[in-house]
């Protein structure tokens, strides 16, 4: 009983950290590529998925959809910079299973 309560209070936790209104916290990786790296994704490229984004709908916030796009190329790229990843994605996946 005692482990099913603990369970419920760190899974309330969980959720109320992930709902949270503060905006993510940000790697601070400097924005050098290594050798091989991914590229960071052009403007066009981040337009093209805020287009992408917002065709999936007509009530589609063009504001929401051009910040999920900046983000998802953003993070990305911060993330690879961040594991050091320098494979394609196919390569790397390969390694890591």
């Amino acid at each position: 009983m005692l482990i099913l309560r603990l369970f419920l209070i760190l899974s309330c936790l969980f959720v109320t950290a992930c709902a949270s209104t503060q905006p993510a916290m940000r790697l601070d990786i400097p924005h050098l590529p290594l050798p091989g790296s991914p590229p960071l994704g052009s403007e066009q490229d981040i337009q093209e998925l805020t287009q992408a984004i917002m065709a999936l709908g007509p009530r589609v916030d063009p504001e929401e959809a051009a910040r999920a796009a900046r983000i998802a190329y953003e993070h990305t790229y911060e993330l690879a910079l961040a594991y050091e990843i320098t494979d394609p994605a196919l390569i790397h996946n390969i390694k890591v299973n």
